[in-house]
């Protein structure tokens, strides 16, 4: 990938050069995008970790709460 992604800057940097896109490179491109939003996607762990931890700090925070309210 990284050698397509050079190849390409390298292309379009160069004065006067017109590549012909051909439907290898049309599909590299598609890759090297899916690519980049995988990277940037929160994988399923993540979320999971992520809700656990919500849920654990909203417990706590009721359970404060409730004590409180007992106090008074």
């Amino acid at each position: 990938m990284s050698k397509f992604k050079a190849k390409n800057r390298e292309e379009e940097r160069a004065s006067g050069i017109s590549p012909e896109a051909q439907e290898i490179d049309a599909l590299l491109e598609k890759l090297c995008e899916k690519e980049e939003e995988a990277k940037h996607k929160p994988s399923n762990a993540d979320k999971r970790q992520s809700l656990q931890q919500e849920k654990a700090t909203s417990e706590e925070m009721r359970f404060k709460a409730m004590e409180t309210m007992g106090q008074i």
